[in-house]
């Protein structure tokens, strides 16, 4: 008995030792500049997020920015801006799921930039635009050794134009190619993370896989009062682009410039993991308690009824 209370006594403690660590993780989560099932709130807007051009949003699936359709521009844009100094995005897109077609394009882009909600030429978003563009692109326009799909980062000062005849590559930041995220049955991850003027990190997830590293640089600055927002683009070319979850972080400065690339790009999945771990091992500890009481329950029956006879 005294074991059997011990484990249970030990099993509340761990309790109330995950209840009072979790909601402080949690709390690095910036809810108003994320995105998530069910998408649309009771009088059919999605909170915090404007959408236009061809976007359509669907409440079970998330929001189809172009269909797999000739000529379309879509976009969502946040309606706050992203912290200044520091802070973590995570979303999911599929692009053209299910299709085999040799042709299709053009691609989806991620922005971090000043101006916001303006259809354009570049993945569906304006040009000249001022601060981040970051894009992923499935179409060879120019003439480059790279392989396609691509991504591409830009910093754009609002004076410089996206060159589309070299893929956005005579201006970008870096690049990185060999992640095949087009045509995928499982959403795509990818994960950016920003420490002003000291680190930008992009890592992808294809297919369920671990996060692989795409672009890292140093010293770079993001304006601020910058707002998050995804676009796309289809042509002569087509494929459907898909954005399925957003969720963005921020997290301790000091100890990001402490573990710069390490715990910065990884504080994220430890909100997740922790609390898993977190739940499962309560569980366990209380079906061990329960087990245990009932053998001690069974003992005290069997002696009980030996000492009948």
């Amino acid at each position: 008995m005294r074991l059997t209370s011990k484990l249970l006594a030990f099993g509340f403690t761990a309790l109330s030792f995950f209840t009072k660590v979790t909601p402080q993780l949690i709390s690095n989560q910036v809810h108003k500049l994320s995105l998530e099932y069910p998408y649309i709130d009771d009088g059919f807007h999605i909170s915090n997020w404007d959408f236009g051009g061809d976007a359509i949003v669907d409440s079970t699936k998330g929001v189809y920015l172009t269909h797999d359709l000739q000529h379309q521009r879509g976009w969502i844009w946040s309606t706050r801006t992203l912290p200044a100094k520091n802070w973590v995005v995570e979303f999911e897109f599929l692009i053209g799921t299910g299709k085999d077609d040799y042709l299709f394009g053009d691609g989806l882009a991620f922005w971090a930039t000043k101006e916001r909600t303006t259809a354009g030429p570049v993945f569906g978003n304006r040009d000249y635009f001022t601060g981040l563009g970051l894009f992923f692109d499935t179409y060879k326009n120019g003439r480059h050794e790279h392989k396609m799909p691509l991504v591409v980062a830009m910093m754009g000062d609002g004076k410089t134009s996206y060159d589309s005849s070299t893929d956005g590559l005579s201006n970008s930041i870096s690049s990185c190619e060999n992640y095949e995220f087009r045509g995928t049955t499982e959403p795509i991850k990818c994960r950016i993370s920003y420490l002003e003027g000291k680190y930008f990190n992009v890592q992808l997830s294809i297919q369920g896989s671990e996060y692989l590293e795409c672009i890292t640089l140093h010293n770079v600055t993001i304006p601020e009062d910058v707002f998050m927002g995804f676009s796309a683009l289809t042509g002569e070319l087509s494929d459907p682009h898909q954005i399925m979850r957003v969720v963005t972080y921020t997290y301790d400065e000091k100890e990001a410039e402490k573990n710069i690339g390490v715990k910065m790009v990884e504080a994220p999945i430890r909100v997740s993991n922790n609390s898993n771990f977190g739940s499962s091992f309560i569980k366990l500890l209380i079906v061990c308690g329960v087990l245990l009481g009932a053998y001690y329950l069974y003992k005290i029956y069997v002696s009980k009824s030996s000492r009948r006879f």
